[in-house]
């Protein structure tokens, strides 16, 4: 992981906790809130906060997500048991009979 990588989830991250600290801050300030302007505050900082969780999520799909494929190896004595279940209980007349 490269040191440019490490910035921005740092920026990201303290970006994320500084709109979480707004809130909590907001919500001992304001027990009460007397005005809808107060609530609009505690809206305005809940989109700030959505809207660097989204940044910092589309960044690590973008930089820092790393990649995989698993593949499972197909077990031949399963399958050719299950072919077998089905030849003898598959019916050609498809009424189950």
């Amino acid at each position: 992981m490269t040191n440019n990588t490490d910035n921005w989830k740092l920026k990201f991250r303290s970006m994320i906790r500084k709109q979480n600290i707004n809130m909590l801050a907001w919500q001992e300030n304001n027990p009460n809130p007397e005005t809808e302007e107060d609530c609009n505050e505690l809206i305005d900082i809940l989109k700030k906060l959505q809207e660097n969780v989204y940044n910092y999520r589309d960044n690590i799909r973008v930089y820092g997500w790393v990649k995989t494929r698993s593949t499972i190896p197909l077990d031949k004595t399963r399958l050719s048991e299950q072919q077998q279940w089905l030849e003898e209980n598959q019916h050609p007349e498809g009424n189950g009979n």
